[in-house]
């Protein structure tokens, strides 16, 4: 799931930092608030228009970002502060150039309604929806909210914890906590209501702490009647969200531009020449490719042997079974062997591993992990935790909600029951698995069993259950090689390799449970690679094989188009057509973005003169 990131000034934080940083540095001088409102530079892109940067600016993203400049890239303050104060001329001439453009309705700003005629031209809100300018005032009142949260003493007690203590638990790469959207209604519904600033004694105090914190830093203003709406503080985070609105919007309109003109037909192109191109390997590129595969560079074509892919979910040996097996008697025959490994691993358990997951308050509703923590579309598909838990705080869900009580231990029996039900359905529960003799303790075909989400499945069994470090956010697995011949040789124990090319053999939905040394490794089936395998010779035969699909490549274009139009919120970012799409326009746009704003900021800056800088007002910043 793609979250979008916004570029937003952190102003909040600044704050913060302002508050234990310029009690001990020499930036401010006695006059706090008359220093800190010194204008420092001008931008004027055309006349009657003009924008101020004063000095309190610099100061602020001095404390917010620019200090790491000088502690840790050797620069001086001096060198620091030109670079920040040309960084907020940059700004606010890319600003009022966003307007300017906005305003022309040349392409590709000539869309019906993006000018709010309500306002005046230069005025931020007239390039904005209604929508933006409450998101503004919204982002604005939270962030103070939470401001005087931080000095409320009874929103700052000591958090529930939970005794319960685990190895922090691998997560998905990239998985990050949903955030709530809330809808237009619900933001202006939290716009209007009131600062809570007297409910009690905690809460009036820790107003009259941020009144300070804001007056000490030239932050209050002349304007100042009592309420935080007046706090020039307040105006100006309004206004620094409505800007950083405007110029995400104006990028986001730029860059939709640039990518639109990526068509399907050179996406066609550019997988055509990866599915050539792998014709022409010989069988070490080939192995190689499929090493390093990935969902955005998988592997098209196969001429060589019976190759594939095998998911590993290890139950693991604890130490005790480790030392062991460790001690089995070197003279015994490899059945005899085989045998007393199988008797110390029938102490193998399997309980999930996830608990540290509920404990670090990531997405999960009481039963099962959601949103970026599983990997099934439908919920229903979801691997509930096995485990018991007690909700902590039913009424406050800013709170760590929930706590682990007990997890479940699942004998290798109890398990291969689970893995049954949750993979194949309650049919499958106690069905008949076939048992071989030696390290094969259990078998399951799976093929002519219609499975749903069966990928999505197996991933959530490993991140619950599988000690395999190396089994957790892998592209499709462990690759398997033919049996070795003289060619090639084998990389893993031969009781695993073995069981991985059985499984290959036995194909889609299905799995085995081998015996190692390191435990019960149970191998699910992954994807094989035939020597006349073909993921498909066009883009469109392998969006089709990789959906399930027959679709026309009119369908795939229109895909193409709706993904086009809502990139910044498109949530399906594994699918291939959005792997390639990204390949193949990242560079464009990032470029066009650089060349088009440094040409602009350099027109403005040297060839119309539309800077102007006031050094005397900012020379005490550039000592060295």
């Amino acid at each position: 799931m793609k979250k979008r990131l916004n570029a937003l000034f952190a102003l909040i934080i600044s704050v913060f930092m302002a508050v234990t940083c310029l009690a001990g540095c020499n930036l401010v001088t006695v006059d706090n608030e008359r220093d800190m409102n010194q204008i420092i530079a001008t931008v004027s892109i055309e006349d009657g228009v003009k924008g101020d940067i004063r000095k309190k600016e610099a100061i602020i993203a001095y404390l917010n970002y620019g200090y790491m400049y000088t502690q840790y890239y050797g620069y001086s303050q001096k060198q620091t502060f030109n670079l920040i104060i040309d960084g907020l001329i940059s700004d606010e001439i890319l600003l009022q150039n966003a307007m300017k453009e906005m305003d022309s309705g040349a392409v590709p700003f000539d869309q019906a309604g993006l000018i709010n005629s309500d306002y005046e031209k230069w005025n931020v809100k007239r390039y904005l929806s209604e929508t933006e300018i409450n998101n503004a005032v919204y982002e604005t009142r939270l962030g103070l909210n939470e401001l005087l949260d931080s000095y409320d003493e009874t929103k700052n007690a000591t958090t529930k914890s939970d005794t319960l203590s685990e190895e922090v638990r691998t997560i998905p790469t990239n998985a990050t906590n949903a955030e709530k959207k809330l809808s237009d209604a619900e933001k202006k519904d939290y716009i209007n209501t009131a600062f809570d600033i007297n409910s009690s004694k905690e809460r009036r105090s820790a107003f009259n702490d941020v009144i300070t914190l804001l007056d000490n830093n030239g932050l209050l203003g002349n304007a100042y009647d009592g309420t935080i709406e007046s706090t020039e503080y307040y105006k100006n985070s309004v206004q620094t969200y409505l800007e950083s609105a405007l110029i995400g919007k104006y990028r986001d309109m730029l860059n939709a531009y640039e990518r639109g003109k990526v068509t399907f037909e050179m996406l066609e192109t550019a997988y055509s020449e990866k599915y050539e191109e792998q014709k022409t390997w010989n069988n070490a590129d080939f192995v190689k490719a499929l090493s390093d595969a990935t969902a955005s560079s998988p592997v098209l074509y196969s001429a060589f042997g019976t190759y594939g892919y095998v998911y590993n979910l290890l139950l693991g040996v604890n130490e005790e079974q480790e030392k062991a097996i460790s001690e089995i008697d070197a003279e015994l025959s490899k059945a005899d062997k085989v045998e007393r490994r199988r008797e110390i691993l029938n102490g193998v358990t399997a309980k999930d591993l996830r608990s540290t997951w509920i404990l670090s308050g990531y997405d999960f509703d009481g039963v099962k992990f959601t949103g970026d923590y599983t990997f099934a579309k439908d919920p229903a598909n979801a691997l509930p935790f096995q485990g018991t838990v007690k909700d902590h705080t039913p009424e406050d869900t800013t709170d760590n909600k929930y706590g682990v009580t007990s997890v479940k231990e699942f004998t290798l029996d109890q398990f291969i029951e689970l893995v049954n039900t949750y993979v194949y359905g309650e049919t499958y529960k106690n069905s008949d698995y076939k048992i071989p003799s030696g390290e094969i303790y259990a078998s399951f075909d799976g093929k002519n069993i219609d499975v749903s989400e069966y990928d999505a499945k197996i991933q959530d069994l490993l991140f619950a259950f599988s000690t395999d470090a190396g089994s957790l956010n892998t592209y499709k697995g462990y690759v398997i090689k033919p049996a070795v011949d003289g060619s090639n040789t084998e990389e893993f124990v031969e009781s695993f390799a073995n069981a991985g090319r059985q499984i290959i053999e036995y194909g889609n939905n299905s799995y085995c449970v081998v015996a190692s040394d390191y435990g019960y490794h149970f191998m699910f089936y992954s994807q094989v690679f035939r020597p006349d395998y073909s993921a498909g010779a066009t883009l469109v035969d392998y969006l089709n094989n990789l959906s399930g699909k027959n679709e026309s490549k009119d369908y795939w274009k229109a895909q193409l188009a709706e993904m086009v139009n809502g990139w910044d919120d498109y949530e399906e970012t594994e699918s291939y057509l959005y792997l390639l799409m990204s390949e193949m326009s990242s560079a464009r746009v990032s470029n066009a973005q650089s060349e088009r704003e440094n040409n602009i900021v350099n027109e403005y800056t040297y060839a119309k003169s539309g800077v102007t800088k006031y050094e005397k007002a900012y020379k005490d910043l550039l000592a060295e």
